[in-house]
C-alpha cells in the first residue's frame, strides 16, 4: 500500500506518523554506513548500525535532506523528535547523503550534478550510471529484505523543501510497495 501525505510545516515533528561496517559512532550516536553498489559507495547516516540484527526495529524512516546537504544535522533533529515521541527504540532513522559535484567527493563515491539527484538524475560517476531513485530503491530493498530487522512493519520516506521535491517524485516512481506488500509504505512531504 502506498500513501502520499503532504503536510505544511517548517519542522520535522510531523514525520513520525549490501552495507559495509559502520564507522564507530561519535558521542551523538550517528553511524555513517557505506552502501555499496558494484564498487561505488553512498554514505548513509543512521541512528543504529544497518548490518546488526535489531528485532526491536518495527519502522524505518528515510529522511531526505534538501539543498543544505546536512545529513548529520537532519539525523540529529529527527532523533530528537523520535525521543520526544518515545519512538527511538523501535525506529531506524536513515539519511542518505546524495553528494554533488560541489561536495568533497572521495574515490569511488557516488555523486550527481548540482540538482540531478532531486529529480532522479543519473550519477556522474565514470563506471556506474544509476538514478538517485534507483539507488534509493536498492538501499531500501536491501534493508527491508535483510535479516537485520525481522519485525519491520512500516517504512516512511520524508522530505522537506528540496527533499520534499525528491520525495514527491520518488513516491510516483518507486516500486517498493509492489515488491514488499507486507510492509506499509508512506511518503511525507513537509513544505
Amino acid at each position: 500500500m502506498k500513501k502520499i501525505i503532504i503536510a505544511v510545516s517548517c519542522y520535522f515533528y510531523l514525520a513520525l506518523a549490501c552495507f559495509t561496517n559502520p564507522i564507530t559512532p561519535p558521542n551523538n550516536g550517528t553511524y555513517i554506513n557505506n552502501f555499496l553498489l558494484v564498487d561505488q559507495k553512498l554514505n548513509v547516516y543512521s541512528n543504529y548500525p544497518l548490518e546488526q540484527n535489531n528485532p526491536s526495529i518495527t519502522s524505518i524512516i528515510l529522511a531526505i535532506a534538501g539543498h543544505e546537504h546536512a545529513p548529520e544535522k537532519l539525523l540529529h533533529t529527527m532523533n530528537e523528535t523520535l525521543k520526544f515521541n518515545d519512538s527511538f527504540q523501535n525506529t531506524l532513522l536513515i539519511v542518505p547523503f546524495f553528494k554533488t559535484i560541489n561536495d568533497n567527493i572521495e574515490p569511488k563515491e557516488l555523486f550527481w550534478n548540482q540538482d540531478g539527484w532531486l529529480c532522479g538524475g543519473i550519477t556522474q560517476n565514470k563506471y556506474i550510471e544509476m538514478s538517485s531513485f534507483t539507488v534509493t530503491d536498492l538501499l531500501l530493498s536491501n534493508l527491508i529484505a535483510s535479516d537485520s530487522f525481522p519485525n519491520l512493519q512500516c517504512l516512511t520516506v520524508v522530505g522537506h523543501n528540496a527533499g520534499g521535491q525528491f520525495t514527491r517524485l520518488y513516491a510516483k516512481s518507486s516500486k517498493l510497495a509492489e515488491q514488499f506488500s507486507n510492509i506499509e509504505i508512506d511518503y511525507f512531504i513537509l513544505q
